[in-house]
């Protein structure tokens, strides 16, 4: 079953926003703000949109995709978006305010678009052992460590 999460209101303990094995879902101008993990969390998840959130000043960070694939995640603003053991996802278009892109651990294909990862207090985009992702018009200025990152890793 499908679901649209949208105008909702998050704080307190656990995830702002949780699916575990949940396919082809809207989560959309959701405040996710001040929760004790992740703003929005998805876990065994795919095919799924999420847009137009606000998910900052949680404690892990803004946006979690592990073993999801082929989700969309456009125009959220957030302070990390972090993606391992996922692949052809779609991140575009996002305000990452402190914590930049992270891809790890076998996120393959996945398009890297038009996100704003300056400032980031780490790198703005860090790929680390993930293959054949495509990193294109990101603005990675003014951070901490380094602009564009890329470890253990071939074809990005």
């Amino acid at each position: 079953m499908a679901y649209l999460i949208t105008i909702a209101r998050t704080h307190g303990p656990g995830h702002g926003i949780f699916l575990n094995t949940s396919f082809n879902n809207t989560i959309s101008n959701n405040t996710c703000s001040y929760n004790d993990y992740w703003g929005i969390c998805l876990r065994y998840s795919s095919d799924n949109l999420i847009s137009g959130n606000d998910c900052k000043n949680n404690e892990w960070g803004g946006i979690s995709i592990s073993h999801s694939n082929n989700n969309s995640v456009l125009s959220n603003q957030c302070d990390e978006i972090a993606i391992t053991y996922s692949q052809n996802n779609n991140i575009t278009n996002n305000d990452c305010i402190s914590g930049g892109i992270y891809l790890a651990d076998d996120s393959n294909k996945n398009i890297i678009s038009s996100n704003d990862c300056s400032n980031s207090e780490t790198n703005g985009i860090w790929v680390l052992r993930s293959e054949n992702n495509t990193i294109t018009n990101n603005d990675c200025n003014n951070c901490d460590w380094d602009g564009i990152s890329i470890q253990d890793s071939n074809n990005n």
